[in-house]
């Protein structure tokens, strides 16, 4: 597993943990401000996260094979993704400065 950022080149943004090539959990930001942050799986949406729409709108639970299931926090996901959210505000700090040099 490693952190990374990826930028499409149509505007997507994905901040966060990849395994063996595929996206597993961060940041899944769209060029038109939507944005889901939580987990994934085969490039869908799948297990706890949170999908904030431009509109303002906020689905927040569990997800399975990239379609919203049901309204949940699930304590340990929670606890990971603070985890995580810090491990990559370092890890956007490295990429910034780096790229400033």
């Amino acid at each position: 597993m490693h952190s990374a950022i990826y930028t499409h080149y149509d505007g997507r943004v994905q901040e966060g943990v990849w395994k063996y090539g595929k996206f597993q959990f961060g940041t899944y930001t769209f060029p038109n401000s939507d944005k889901y942050v939580g987990e994934m799986r085969n490039g869908m949406y799948n297990g706890q996260g949170t999908f904030f729409d431009a509109d303002g709108s906020v689905k927040e639970g569990v997800w399975k094979k990239g379609k919203f299931e049901y309204a949940r926090k699930d304590p340990k996901v929670e606890k990971r993704r603070a985890a995580f959210e810090l491990s990559f505000t370092k890890l956007k700090a490295e990429f910034e400065a780096e790229r400033n040099e």
